[in-house]
């Protein structure tokens, strides 16, 4: 029935009778979501879920807010007007019409009706319900086809995939059995086990943390946050050894790891039962992909704390199904999918003309390079080299071969976990058993480095300014609004190399030292190229740096006239210079100390929003850990030699940065050293412009 209906919707179009009797439901859905008895969160998450379900998806409706996308979807399921002017209401969608669902549903499921030998093929069909109990996968895959084959869709041996959906049991133990089947029925924990002397657990009083040295030497670091993240948690854990130690081919299977996983199941659930699980019981796990680390994240409601530390340990273990020594397939339909849709990305990219996109990829040749694989554009002849199995061996590298080598974070709310006395057995209970894996344990590996290392950028050794040109692009329907300017427009970026060689004990203040400068220069840059004297349209002055990594970069990006490009540009270094000069005496002095005041009173603001952020607290954390597992220099060489010191020391490099009153003079100190920050960064600078097309009228 339900095929039979698809195939008359797209032979006969709907009327618009049928379509306003569709939209009364959803008109009854979006008002009863604008409740005030919903909170924003709730509201915004389900509107935009809804609209993401819809049509209306396709750029029709802008992302902005709940109240504006809720409003947007209103007016789209309005009852089709009689025939007649629309009225002169421009800032209204106009209503979906019989002919756009019809349209839609074309683009959508043509190739299913029309492209009958080849259609079935990636034709995937769910049965989900109550009352699914009688089939299976191979008879509903049997029912769809010989349906298929009656409507003369696809031939009887097109391959189709077919899945019964049987949803979880309420239970979280029928949820970890199945998360775990070799692993479950073997935790034990709680008083006389045994196991809960296994772990030690070290004070973190500046921190106000605590940190689990468990017995395979795995680190949990927990901070309760219930205050500001009541009802929840989240966590983080890291290992070192990133993408930047992979080849091409190697960090391209890298950058789909997580989604073709995700779409392969996890223990014994399916693809579509982990993802009912996440949703009903709001707990989840993903992998991270960084330079020189990688990594997992979730988060789970705090009562559901055991079933987060099951997927986390089911990620991990990467058994296939309920065999032990079986490491863990991937999908071959997941994988063939992403694939997919990174070859149509690459396609889709070198399609188009924007003038952005070009000006971003000329910003990467100049400041970037390709002298690594790391820094190297995706192409396609490194994506048609990825395989299922390069991504499985990945996999197996990266996280199952030795789970011990990641340290954990939690932030949350451990009180409504229920876990304040006894979170060390449950630890130790999951994370604790994980091991290296037999095939490889002892065995070495050269893929993960434990030091990041230095990469080679292509940045130029010598002042230079680049200057490219590009077709000009007016964005404007209305004939002569903002014509001129925008023809007129041209795109600026400076770019300034940090000097490299970080160490742990000095990363905090470094950091910190860029950060502040780039906000200094982008005050002064306001104040004098767009005030005083009206060159530039807009300015942003950033720095970037991937964690972990010895080097960074500075970024000041402004748009301005297209004739005066050369100006802004020479202007704009010689603000830089005068302020590297600032602390002698002359006229930028009282300028630059007033615009380090208004920074200074910018960081304690931030600052004091941050610590009322679970986030921010959560990276605070883990970063310090960052910090001490990769530093190489003799004072973390100390404090290697005992667990107690390795607390300590992280507990003093959160302080560092989660104290307000260290923060503050950190932050005094980091201003009071602009001038020498900008006589170091910005010696080493170059210039790209990017300007219309001479054929214009300038």
């Amino acid at each position: 029935a339900l095929i039979r209906e698809v195939v008359r919707l797209l032979s006969h179009c709907p009327s618009d009778a049928e379509v306003d009797f569709a939209k009364q439901k959803w008109r009854h859905v979006f008002l009863r979501k604008l409740q005030p008895g919903l909170s924003r969160d709730d509201r915004c998450a389900e509107i935009c879920e809804d609209l993401v379900q819809n049509f209306i998806l396709r750029e029709r409706v802008p992302v902005l807010d709940y109240e504006y996308e809720a409003q947007c979807a209103l007016d789209l399921l309005e009852p089709v007007p009689p025939a007649g002017p629309l009225g002169a209401d421009d800032d209204k969608l106009a209503p979906i019409r019989a002919k756009e669902v019809w349209e839609y549903a074309c683009s959508v499921f043509g190739d299913f009706v029309h492209q009958r030998s080849s259609s079935a093929t990636n034709t995937a069909v769910v049965l989900q319900g109550q009352h699914c109990g009688g089939f299976d996968d191979d008879k509903l895959a049997e029912l769809v086809r010989n349906t298929l084959t009656e409507f003369h869709l696809a031939s009887a041996s097109a391959p189709l995939r077919a899945w019964v959906f049987h949803a979880p049991q309420d239970s979280l133990a029928e949820i970890g059995q199945a998360l775990l089947p070799l692993h479950f029925a073997n935790v034990q924990r709680g008083p006389g086990t045994g196991r809960e002397r296994q772990w030690r657990r070290f004070e973190m009083p500046k921190a106000q943390a605590r940190t689990f040295v468990l017995s395979n030497g795995i680190r949990v670091c927990t901070k309760d946050t219930k205050d500001i993240y009541p009802g929840k948690l989240s966590f983080q854990a890291f290992a070192l050894g990133g993408t930047a130690s992979l080849n091409d081919a190697e960090g391209a299977a890298f950058s789909f790891l997580g989604s073709v996983l995700q779409a392969s199941g996890l223990g014994l659930l399916s693809d579509l039962e982990l993802n009912k699980v996440e949703s009903k019981h709001s707990a989840s796990v993903r992998l991270q992909q960084h330079w020189f680390h990688r990594g997992l994240g979730g988060s789970c409601i705090a009562a559901h704390l055991e079933l987060l530390l099951q997927m986390i340990c089911a990620r991990l273990l990467g058994i296939e199904k309920n065999i032990a020594d079986q490491p863990k397939k991937v999908d071959l339909v997941a994988f063939e999918r992403s694939h997919r849709i990174a070859l149509d990305g690459l396609d889709n990219t070198a399609a188009s003309d924007a003038p952005e996109l070009r000006f971003a990829e000329e910003i990467r040749k100049v400041f970037i390079g390709d002298k690594e694989p790391i820094l190297r554009p995706l192409t396609k002849e490194t994506l048609l080299q990825v395989t299922p199995e390069l991504v499985e061996q990945l996999y197996q590298e990266a996280f199952t071969r030795d789970p011990t080598e990641f340290t954990f974070c939690f932030c949350g709310d451990f009180s409504a976990a229920g876990q304040v006395d006894d979170l060390g057995d449950l630890l130790e209970a999951y994370l604790g058993v994980l091991l290296p894996s037999k095939s490889r344990r002892g065995a070495a590996t050269k893929r993960w480095p434990c030091l990041p290392r230095q990469l080679l950028l292509g940045f130029p050794e010598e002042p230079t300014i680049h200057t490219f040109s590009h077709d000009a692009i007016v964005p404007s329907d209305v004939p002569g609004e903002g014509k001129d300017e925008d023809e007129a427009r041209a795109m600026v970026m400076l770019g300034h190399k940090v000097s490299t060689g970080w160490s742990p004990e000095d990363e905090l203040n470094t950091d910190l030292d860029v950060r502040l400068a780039c906000q200094v220069a982008q005050i002064k840059l306001i104040e004098s190229l767009r005030t005083d004297q009206h060159l530039i349209y807009t300015v942003n002055v950033d720095h970037s740096r991937n964690s972990l990594a010895p080097f960074g970069l500075v970024f000041t990006h402004m748009s301005c006239h297209a004739e005066r490009a050369d100006f802004v540009v020479q202007s704009a270094l010689a603000e830089f210079e005068a302020i590297a000069h600032s602390d002698e005496e002359g006229p930028t002095q009282a300028s630059v100390t007033e615009a380090c005041r208004s920074v200074s009173k910018q960081m304690a603001e931030w600052h004091k929003r941050a610590r009322g952020n679970n986030s921010y607290w959560l990276f605070w954390l883990l970063d310090a850990w960052k910090r001490y597992a990769s530093g190489p220099g003799a004072g973390i060489a100390a404090v290697r030699q005992s667990q107690q010191a390795a607390v300590a020391w992280v507990d003093d490099n959160v302080e560092r940065v989660a104290d307000a009153e260290l923060f503050g003079m950190r932050v005094e100190d980091s201003l009071a050293r602009t001038p020498q920050v900008f006589r170091s960064i910005f010696k080493q600078r170059s210039a790209l412009v990017m300007l219309p097309e001479l054929k214009t009228k300038l």
